[in-house]
């Protein structure tokens, strides 16, 4: 949703310079919705569709299902999904929403989201694709495993878990701008440089000791 509210943006931008042809899309009943007023229409519902509140008492003003919750002060995944649990699995894609999104996101929210990801998906080099906490959770990659354990079996899990090191980057650069918005004075904004910073130590690392020169 954050990706598609960015495209959006950009074809009503194009669409204003007059180099783009379509004002947006038409639905089955034969009305135009523009491409500007269908990105106001997600910016106007993200927050109440995808945040869950970091306080129960909160839920109410949320499309928030309490029986399922399992970690609060996040953003869902997914919004309806055919698994309802997983709307609400903590993963490593809303920081990819709010770089390319970013107006999309109540600050406050955002910063309180990002220290989750922090405390429990961030690990030395990449970023955890699972809550550790999820019963769905399976953090050892294994493509050669040939067992009858539907989770794991031929590498099944390989998004239940285990650490990938490209969604890092959208981490620390979300972590970046919204923690930026809060600084006030030249000292802290060079602290909350030094705060990404800190977390490439296990990037800088692997490209010095791997035999591959790089990151996998």
């Amino acid at each position: 949703i954050g990706l598609l509210y960015s495209a959006l943006k950009w074809c009503g931008k194009l669409k204003a310079a007059g180099q783009f042809k379509y004002d947006g899309v038409t639905t089955s009943e034969g009305k135009l919705i523009t491409y500007d007023a269908w990105a106001q229409k997600i910016k106007d519902n993200f927050e109440h569709c995808f945040y869950v509140p970091a306080n129960e008492s909160e839920f109410a003003k949320y499309d928030v299902n309490p029986k399922i919750v399992n970690r609060r002060g996040i953003y869902k995944d997914v919004y309806r999904g055919k698994k309802e649990y997983r709307d609400y699995q903590l993963r490593p894609n809303f920081p990819i929403a709010m770089c390319v999104a970013p107006e999309l996101f109540d600050p406050k929210h955002a910063l309180g989201a990002l220290e989750q990801v922090d405390k429990y998906l961030l690990g030395p080099r990449g970023v955890a694709t699972l809550d550790p906490s999820d019963h769905e959770y399976h953090p050892n990659y294994i493509n050669s495993d040939d067992s009858d354990n539907y989770q794991t079996a031929k590498g099944r899990n390989y998004h239940s878990g285990p650490e990938w090191e490209w969604p890092r980057g959208f981490c620390l650069r979300a972590m970046l701008k919204f923690d930026l918005m809060r600084r006030e004075t030249h000292e802290g904004r060079v602290e909350a440089f030094q705060q990404v910073t800190q977390r490439l130590h296990g990037v800088m690392q692997e490209i010095k000791e791997s035999p591959w020169a790089g990151l996998t």
